[in-house]
């Protein structure tokens, strides 16, 4: 079935390198080309002379002596003629228009920038038409456009008045053309940073007669990275060097890191609680077959990400100082309580500000962080967490934001760090931003498989978007698919009939099983196909060329054709893993997840599940215990934050997407906030999908047997080894319930409900009656006879040896 999947890989592959290698050669070429014509026209510029020109004086020299030739001249005397010193400026621009295209950077709103340069240089020329050239190089400074515009002003403004309107105009245009803000610099010439009010020596603990927010968000457009913009960077790229003044209690200039050019975080209800109805898709009409479905996949191109919303900037000029004096409680407040500590960093992300917090050698750091809510109650904040960091001698406390800021999802895909993760990472999933404004992205292939928790309304529906609209965006239906279960029937409903699904999306618990089921097996015919070709993993096997791995097929005596070129990643995410525990608890669905997570990531198979109830009889051990990777949102309890994290912490965060998430390899829990995707730029991610590709079903749910049966669904399967003993102790208390089961015979929930059931289908109790307990249908006599012939199923001897 896999070989049906998936096969053409060199084909598809050459197409795709093909269209890559186009794009890329005609930028360079371009860009190369604007370069060329920069330089030619700066040399025609410096070795200009009217000479050179045919008309422009006489005589004309025979030989042109300008670098640029007899066309060099001519183009510049062209641009000297029309815009006179302008063309110096234009000259420029173009060169720094080159430079862009050639460091591959890209412009925001371009149509805007080409206008605000346009105007640019035709007002730069105008501000010089009242003058004359004093040489014979250019008829007049401003040419004919500037003296002309310069005289249409003075005749009807006067001469004061026609300087004041091009001034307006320069500074219009100069904001248009590189989205500079003069406040901002103007502030920080007037308030420089070595005039900041500086906190040193020891302070008594004042009355704080106003409440201290240290959240308002930092200034997008510092005037120390104001000039990047010029080149397209903008403020995301600045990242002001940390300073050591041992004079100071803190750092007065301390690192900044900017949280992005994002809008203030959505209404809190957006982000966390449950999302909107959205409207289902249309389904494809058909699926396409699978000649089609290559021949398509062949012309598929991955989403462009201009499709998304670009989140609008937000200025907030005071943070600096707010943070400031937020530092200054933090130390007064340990004062307080004879602790010597120093403040001498801050670093502001999109949910916290992160202060690091120095503290004298012979303090222990449990004295310390036993004043967390005195800290918390002094700041006028919700929370206040602290958290010690790997290479640094500090403690950090992470202050909530008075803002929060909104991490959008088009921002952390044009991030450099998911620009890298493309190019070294099997399967690049986006979470968000740290506490330091890092944007964070890990490789689910590495993790392998990654445990979400979390209660309800804290944004885990968007956290569960944000992922997988990250690996949609970053990889084709060509390198992962996708198996989708969907218990509430309405998370992933959007997903439907995308091209990567190897299934329908799940909404059915039992089916749900019968997928797994299918995975399971899919998994072990990976590893024999990875055992005949002599390869370890998935990515190794990928790697081998059609000739490579047909010799080696060759040598099992297995046809090539019967094997794919290249096995896609497998990636299934459950939404809701309690309920299908709690539905299927009959069919040892917690086995099947066990079994994946221990042993399918070779195999290229990675689980993503998902939970709103965190508790111990849903997350068993014996599947935590292969999920290394797990994220959790604020939850309710302690008791629910270690059940998911191994820790507390998950029940201090401040919902709306913020959320701990520890990984292997890496020794603490971190921080984060979840990015941001809106259901109309996700609906618009997602209709391109379904546009360019119909889906390819390799999984029919509705072919497949019951879960653990070849057979109908009426089946109960096979018995518990204790299903005897059980129902004896219901015949003996009278009672039949799962929670008496797990009293009489210290069982966990799930396996006491599965006994349950099969008592329900070997109709010795009755349906479930809500808070009541079971009806027992058959008397302590039928029993006994039932356990004496052989057959306590009460099915026809099926299971005699479990009698024994």
């Amino acid at each position: 079935m896999a070989g049906k999947m998936l096969s053409g890989r060199e084909s598809l592959s050459l197409q795709r390198v093909g269209k890559l290698f186009k794009r890329e050669m005609l930028q360079e070429c371009a860009a190369l080309s604007m370069i060329l014509i920069v330089a030619f026209l700066v040399l025609s510029i410096v070795s200009y002379d009217p000479a050179d020109v045919p008309g422009a004086v006489w005589p004309l020299n025979e030989q042109p002596s300008n670098l640029g030739g007899r066309i060099g001249a001519i183009s510049v005397h062209l641009g000297y003629t029309f815009l006179g010193v302008g063309t110096y400026l234009l000259v420029g621009v173009f060169g720094v228009y080159a430079s862009l295209i050639f460091f591959r950077r890209k412009a925001a709103d371009w149509p805007v920038r080409l206008i605000g340069t346009t105007m640019l240089v035709i007002t730069f020329a105008a501000l010089f038409g009242d003058s004359y050239a004093d040489s014979g190089i250019m008829p007049s400074r401003g040419g004919v456009i500037g003296t002309t515009i310069f005289g249409m002003l003075n005749a009807n403004f006067g001469m004061t008045g026609t300087y004041l309107v091009l001034a307006f105009t320069t500074l219009l245009s100069f904001l248009l053309a590189t989205d500079v803000l003069f406040y901002p610099i103007i502030r920080d010439l007037l308030h420089p940073l070595g005039n900041e009010n500086e906190i040193s020596g020891p302070l008594e603990m004042p009355v704080i007669s106003e409440p201290i927010m240290p959240g308002e968000e930092e200034e997008k457009t510092e005037s120390k990275s104001w000039f990047k913009k010029l080149l397209g960077k903008g403020g995301d790229d600045d990242t002001s060097e940390d300073e050591d003044d041992e004079g100071l209690d803190f750092d007065p200039d301390p690192t900044l890191i900017p949280t992005s050019e994002a809008s203030p975080a959505p209404e809190p209800e957006k982000q966390g609680a449950r999302r909107p109805a959205v409207k289902r898709p249309t389904p494809a009409a058909e699926p396409a077959s699978p000649e089609e479905w290559e021949e398509a996949l062949a012309n598929y191109s991955l989403p462009d990400v201009a499709m998304l919303n670009v989140a609008k900037k937000k200025d907030s000029a005071n943070a600096r100082a707010e943070m400031q004096r937020a530092a200054e409680i933090i130390r007064q407040t340990f004062a307080a309580f004879r602790l010597d500590v120093r403040v001498s960093d801050y670093t502001r992300g999109p949910t916290v500000t992160t202060y690091e917090m120095e503290i004298p050698p012979d303090v222990m750091i449990n004295k310390i962080t036993r004043y967390k809510d005195n800290l918390a109650l002094n700041l006028r904040v919700s929370t206040v967490r602290m958290v010690t960091t790997a290479g640094k001698s500090t403690i950090g406390v992470e202050v909530p934001n008075h803002t929060r800021d909104m991490v959008g999802f088009r921002e952390i895909l044009e991030s450099p760090e998911l620009e890298e993760a493309r190019k070294k990472m099997e399967l690049p999933m986006a979470f968000g931003k740290d506490a330091l404004g890092q944007t964070i992205v890990r490789d689910l292939a590495n993790m392998p498989h990654l445990l979400v928790g979390g209660a309800t309304g804290q944004g885990k529906s968007v956290f569960e978007n944000v992922m997988l609209a990250s690996l949609l965006m970053c990889c084709t239906p060509y390198q992962l698919r996708l198996v989708m279960v969907d218990p509430k029937q309405v998370e992933f409903t959007p997903y439907q009939d995308v091209p990567h699904l190897l299934a329908p999306v799940i909404d059915d618990s039992r089916r749900a099983v019968s997928v797994f089921e299918w995975v399971v097996e899919e998994m072990e015919r990976r590893y024999t196909l990875l055992k005949n070709t002599g390869v370890r993993k998935i990515s190794e096997f990928n790697e081998l060329s059609e000739r490579e791995l047909n010799k080696r097929l060759k040598e099992k005596d297995i046809d090539p054709d019967e094997v794919p070129n290249q096995l896609p990643y497998i990636v299934c995410i459950v939404d809701e893993l309690a309920d299908m525990m709690l539905v299927a608890a009959d069919t040892k669905v917690d086995e099947l997840i066990a079994r994946i997570a221990a042993k399918a990531r070779a195999a290229g198979i990675h689980l993503i599940l998902v939970t709103q109830s965190p508790r111990s009889d849903v997350l068993t051990g014996l599947i935590k215990a292969n999920i290394p990777a797990r994220v959790s949102l604020r939850v309710n309890t302690g008791t629910e934050s270690r059940i998911v994290l191994d820790q507390t912490g998950a029940e201090d965060l401040l919902g709306k997407g913020d959320l701990l998430m520890v990984m292997p390899g890496e020794p603490k829990a971190l921080r984060a906030q979840s990015a941001y995707i809106a259901d109309d730029e996700l609906n618009r991610m997602l209709d391109n999908l379904r546009a360019q590709l119909k889906p390819n079903y390799v999984i029919d749910p509705n072919n497949l047997a019951e879960p653990g049966q070849s057979g109908g669904g009426g089946s109960v399967g096979e018995l518990d080894p204790d299903f005897i003993r059980a129902v004896d102790e219901v015949m003996s208390a009278g009672r039949g319930s799962a929670s008496f089961l797990r009293t009489a015979m210290g069982l966990g929930h799930t396996r006491a409900t599965r006994i349950i059931i099969q008592m329900e289908k070997c109709n010795i109790l009755g349906p479930s009656r809500g808070s009541k307990e079971r009806e027992i249908l058959i008397s302590f006599e039928e029993w006994e006879a039932r356990k004496n012939s052989g057959d306590p199923s009460g099915r026809g001897g099926v299971y005699d040896s479990m009698a024994a």
